[in-house]
């Protein structure tokens, strides 16, 4: 994480020296119509773009913000001494850590855009005011102008090199990401999740925390839930009933509902809707040890309805649904 970091600064400090005096910008950064920057002072003597010759027409507010952040960070690490302890290099690797973290999130707040909540990439346009916009709305989410041809490309080169750590880190994600990758945290498995049980029949929940802590939740506070540990189960279906089956390393939520005569089914995985497929469940329906059918499918939040007259033509004492679930 140091080595990641120290190479995200060096990349911004590259950014932000001036093409004329080779020092270090600070606010205000000034931004050529092609986006090439200049410091204040070199703009006081330049009316130019000294690299393509275009006019300075805004301020680069997204680099400005970011470079405010980095000389926070040099200001807030002690100076190297003789009589430094091991609790100062702690401190001062926290410090850095933090940081750290601090500018990868500023940055991905500047480059999300508000209109469709995406992130957006290479190329990174501005509006007449400074302000960085989304190639595809063409728009300024913050100021509403048009977006101007001009491209941030020292914002461009600093979103490629920036590593971001998952917000769930907190939460136990070790996963360090790049941006392409930032959609992670959608589906990260470490994120908070509301009860899976929240709209089975029966149930009304609230309850939201991570996915580890589940199990503990649902044995204390959904006492009439079976919770079942494996690949196979045997379940009674003649009665409503929710079951959370652990197997896999997943976690599956089976409901049945008794309605009108009817049964309805379902077997949800908990977790991405990408991995539905790479699980399949094998079900077969028996009453009184007899086959009565057998049906393969895989994991969905759909309810599913059992016809009905297997139901009112059964005089079988029980109906067992025998569930196998296995990886595709």
């Amino acid at each position: 994480m140091m080595t990641r970091m120290a190479r995200m600064e060096q990349v911004i400090l590259n950014e932000i020296e001036c093409p004329v005096c080779y020092e270090h910008m600070s606010r205000p950064i000034i931004l050529c119509r092609s986006g090439h920057n200049l410091c204040h002072n070199c703009k006081k003597c330049i009316s130019k773009c000294p690299v393509c010759k275009e006019k300075f027409i805004t301020n680069n507010l997204a680099l400005e913000a970011i470079t405010d952040k980095i000389k926070l960070l040099q200001s807030a690490i002690t100076q190297p001494g003789k009589h430094r302890s091991p609790y100062d290099l702690l401190d001062e690797n926290r410090t850095k850590l933090v940081f750290a973290e601090e500018v990868s999130r500023l940055i991905l707040r500047e480059i999300k855009c508000k209109f469709c909540l995406k992130y957006y990439f290479s190329p990174i346009y501005f509006c007449v005011n400074g302000h960085s916009t989304c190639k595809d709305c063409k728009m300024c989410a913050t100021c509403l102008s048009l977006a101007t041809s001009g491209r941030n490309f020292a914002l461009e080169t600093i979103v490629r090199s920036a590593e971001y750590p998952c917000q769930y880190r907190n939460f136990g994600c070790a996963s360090i990401l790049t941006l392409p990758q930032i959609q992670h945290e959608e589906v990260c498995e470490y994120r908070p999740v509301r009860c899976p049980l929240f709209d089975s029949t029966g149930v009304t929940c609230l309850w939201t925390g991570v996915r580890e802590d589940f199990r503990t939740h649902v044995t204390h506070e959904h006492v009439a839930c079976n919770v079942h540990e494996g690949t196979v189960i045997n379940l009674n279906i003649m009665y409503t009933s929710n079951t959370v089956i652990f197997a896999l390393s997943k976690m599956f939520v089976m409901s049945i509902l008794i309605k009108n005569g009817a049964v309805f089914y379902r077997l949800n995985l908990e977790g991405p809707f990408d991995d539905l497929n790479k699980y399949k469940c094998k079900h077969v329906l028996l009453s009184d040890d007899n086959v009565i059918t057998t049906f393969v499918f895989s994991p969905s939040p759909k309810w599913i309805e059992f016809s009905g007259g297997i139901f009112m033509d059964c005089v079988a004492s029980t109906l067992i649904l025998n569930v196998s679930i296995h990886n595709t």
